[in-house]
């Protein structure tokens, strides 16, 4: 019998560590001006990362050897004694995982702690090298193929471009990180906001902040004060000032919605693109409006929105729904 209670307790804690959460996708991020850092999002204690693990042990039942025939007389105290083991050897089990499993949300944390430190002391000794010299850094954002020639719905690459500049405007150093996959780099801007940036497809990057996303295949890049630059088609080059969840509130305060599913992230397909020399958002959206105040509809019209000032500055619409507008209020 104790051969056998101690079975099933191994075969339970096994279960438990090979359940134990695996790590979430790292990211490169950019928490001070030109200093690129690397670090697993369980590290950096991602929100969607748990550290509990749940292990259903009451339900898991013990694989009990057929038992051989009793007399009838002994039957009972056969089947009592059976049953407490089954409980014991329960017990044991739920015991030892709740150990293991505390043991590793104590491990994680205590891995977490560590490998920050650990990249605090790059971040700043990066970042006294850098001032030392007096050099200032920028990156590029660039997405490609992971792979040469595959499909555009293939799996893309980001490429980080860094580029290191001397006091004197000379450029000291040049580097590439790639980020495949479901990676991503994330930018700690100036107002404290995190803005994160991937590949969507060859050559479209994928931009996003709290929930609100927008893909371009305008070149993106970073400049010494953490501000996403946009290069224009003539090589001039303007800061993102509206950021897309910005763009999407000022259209929302005038009563035009962008649509969105269930968490809020917008779904119409948003882009930001270049019109007539001048970088914008485009947005698909609908307004509720009532013709002759009587009648329910819903106009939609795409409207193009400033990424300087955030405003609309043009719209596409159909001429019937020029039309309906002008007999609605």
């Amino acid at each position: 019998m104790s051969t056998r209670n101690n079975y099933i307790t191994f075969i339970v804690i096994s279960l438990i560590a090979l359940s134990a959460p695996t790590s979430a996708s790292a990211s490169w991020f950019i928490s001070e001006p030109g200093i690129l850092s690397y670090i697993s999002s369980s590290i950096l204690g991602d929100e969607t990362q748990s550290t509990d693990m749940t292990v259903p042990i009451e339900s898991s039942e013990p694989v009990v050897p057929k038992q051989t025939e009793t007399p009838q007389s002994n039957s009972v105290s056969v089947n009592s004694n059976t049953q407490k083991s089954q409980e014991q050897a329960r017990e044991r089990a739920k015991q030892a995982s709740e150990k293991i499993r505390e043991q590793a949300k104590q491990n994680m944390e205590k891995n977490r702690e560590e490998t920050k430190k650990q990249v605090e002391i790059y971040i700043q000794a990066k970042k006294k090298l850098l001032e030392s010299k007096k050099q200032t850094a920028n990156f590029d954002l660039i997405s490609q193929d992971a792979t040469p020639g595959a499909e555009m719905d293939k799996p893309s690459m980001l490429i980080v471009r860094e580029h290191i500049f001397n006091a004197d405007g000379t450029i000291a150093s040049e580097s590439d990180k790639s980020v495949e996959g479901e990676d991503q780099i994330e930018i700690n801007r100036p107002d404290g906001t995190i803005v994160k940036v991937s590949a969507k497809s060859a050559k479209k990057l994928e931009i996003m902040r709290d929930q609100v996303k927008v893909n371009t295949d305008m070149p993106v890049s970073i400049n010494e004060n953490n501000e996403l630059v946009l290069t224009k088609k003539d090589g001039t080059t303007k800061i993102l000032t509206i950021l897309p969840d910005e763009a999407v509130g000022r259209l929302r305060e005038k009563g035009l919605n962008v649509a969105s599913d269930s968490a809020g992230i917008a779904t119409s397909g948003p882009e930001l693109s270049e019109i007539n020399g001048q970088a914008v958002y485009k947005f698909s959206t609908d307004q509720e409006k009532k013709v002759f105040g009587i009648f329910r509809i819903n106009l939609k019209r795409q409207v193009n929105v400033s990424t300087e000032t955030g405003d609309v500055v043009s719209t596409n619409e159909s001429a019937f729904t020029k039309l309906l507008n002008f007999l609605s209020f």
